[in-house]
């Protein structure tokens, strides 16, 4: 029973931590630094918190109303805690540690705040943005703003992968370069493609 225990704890632990782990550590402390920059209104401080608090709000009900429920063998079980703590342990050092999971915890945070900017970004804004950052030779910074309009407006969209190909091309990353020009491919739309063929030729990695 133990066992099934860690089982279950490896698999509602980061369920059930990420409600209340990064909306602390990652989604208040960044609402706060954008509302006094002026990029937030300032109710988003208090939406970022709003889940932990439900949260903690039900388990001190159970807690206060049916101590019984919390104080049950297999609730209170070292081995349930162990393998919720284990998986959560995991779930940070991913959302922390890797590109992908920074980049899943920043377009986590603007599906939660989009509603509480002054002035919401449209799609070409962030076009606009990421064209800017390429001139300035901001490449890898470039390179973010379009995975996060990849994942986030979940479209596809021709300017984008020519976007990050260019980028690629600029940091010298052919595989990722070419990767793009493949993807452009496949689109009826035959003219990002044909720039992107033009740049990979010019710096010979095609």
């Amino acid at each position: 029973m133990n066992i099934v225990l860690f089982i279950i704890g490896l698999i509602i632990g980061p369920f059930l931590n990420a409600q209340i782990i990064f909306p602390v550590i990652y989604f208040f402390p960044k609402s706060l630094v954008l509302t006094i920059k002026g990029e937030l209104k300032v109710i988003s401080i208090f939406m970022s918190l709003l889940t932990p608090i439900i949260w903690f709000v039900i388990l001190a009900s159970i807690g206060f109303f049916f101590p019984s429920i919390a104080e049950n063998k297999y609730i209170s079980n070292s081995y349930l805690a162990f393998g919720m703590n284990i998986s959560t342990i995991g779930m940070l050092g991913y959302a922390i540690l890797t590109k992908k999971g920074r980049l899943d915890l920043k377009v986590n945070f603007w599906k939660h705040m989009e509603n509480y900017k002054f002035k919401p970004l449209s799609y070409q804004d962030i076009i606009n943005s990421g064209i800017k950052l390429f001139e300035q030779g901001k490449f890898n910074e470039a390179i973010n703003i379009y995975k996060t309009m990849d994942l986030y407006f979940k479209e596809y969209d021709p300017k984008v992968h020519l976007g990050l190909g260019m980028c690629y091309i600029a940091i010298g990353n052919k595989i990722e370069a070419i990767n793009e020009y493949n993807e452009l491919t496949k689109t009826e739309n035959i003219e990002p493609a044909s720039i992107l063929f033009k740049m990979l030729k010019e710096n010979d990695m095609i």
